[in-house]
């Protein structure tokens, strides 16, 4: 296995990583990774961070590389003190 975790967890979620990811960088991790899937309203975000669409592999892969940039390497799948809710973590502006 590689030191990304590339598992889905049948799951395009990526609260998990999300959840990994320090206050100060919250802004531009998002910035990135709405630019990378082409979207610019929150909704379209937390849609998005909760798994409530189908990413393509090449917006999976853009995930996955925005998240290691920051040293987050599991990304896919549910934040633990989340799943099973239906809240959005805290979304930073940017």
């Amino acid at each position: 296995m590689n030191d990304m975790d590339t598992t889905m967890e049948n799951s395009t979620s990526f609260a998990l990583g999300w959840s990994q990811v320090t206050v100060g960088n919250m802004a531009a991790i998002k910035r990135r990774i709405m630019h990378a899937l082409n979207i610019s309203t929150r909704a379209s975000w937390a849609n998005r961070l909760r798994g409530q669409y189908s990413l393509t592999p090449a917006e999976q892969m853009a995930i996955e590389r925005i998240f290691a940039d920051y040293g987050i390497f599991r990304v896919w799948g549910q934040a633990p003190e989340l799943a099973g809710t239906d809240i959005v973590p805290e979304i930073a502006e940017g």
